[in-house]
Order: C-alpha cells, then sequence, then structure tokens
C-alpha cells in the first residue's frame, strides 16, 4: 500500500513538473509574441510619424505652388489689361 502511496505521489511530482514545462513553454511562447507586438506598434509608430510628415511636406509644396500659380494668374490679368488698355489707345488716336 506503500508502495502505492509513493507512485500517486512520484505521479503527481511529474505532472506538476511536465504542466511547469508546458506553461513555461508557453509564457516564452507569448513572451516572444509580446515582444514582437510592441516591436510592430513601434514600427507602426515610426510609418506614422513618417507619413504624417509627408503630409505636411506635399501640403506645404501644395499651399506654396498654389500661391504661385495665383501670382501667375494675377500677372496674366494684369497684362491683358495692359493690353487692352493700349488697344483701345490705338483705337481712338487719329
Amino acid at each position: 500500500m506503500a508502495e502505492v502511496g509513493i507512485g500517486i505521489v512520484i505521479g503527481w511530482i511529474i505532472s506538476l513538473i511536465l504542466t511547469y514545462l508546458i506553461v513555461r513553454g508557453d509564457f516564452d511562447r507569448l513572451n516572444s509574441e509580446v515582444m514582437q507586438l510592441k516591436s510592430d506598434v513601434a514600427q507602426e509608430r515610426k510609418w506614422k510619424e513618417h507619413d504624417r510628415a509627408l503630409a505636411e511636406d506635399y501640403k506645404l509644396k501644395y499651399e506654396s505652388s498654389q500661391r504661385r500659380v495665383n501670382t501667375l494668374e494675377h500677372e496674366i490679368e494684369t497684362i491683358e489689361h495692359i493690353r487692352n488698355v493700349a488697344d483701345q489707345i490705338r483705337r481712338r488716336s487719329p
């Protein structure tokens, strides 16, 4: 009977050791996955900041180009006005 009790205790000890090893392996795997996810999140944040900076740069370039277009359109209007005035003066001259 004592041998059966010792066998049960040894069985429990082996079960606990195996359970620990299994849990330890899962913990290491989960820890590895968490570390990978943290790395992925950090990379996504870098990309997000990079994309935000690019968007800001393109916005500034667009605004600069738009100002240049507005300036050129104003210059064209001024030249057309000067040409129209010159044409009117020529028509009135004898």
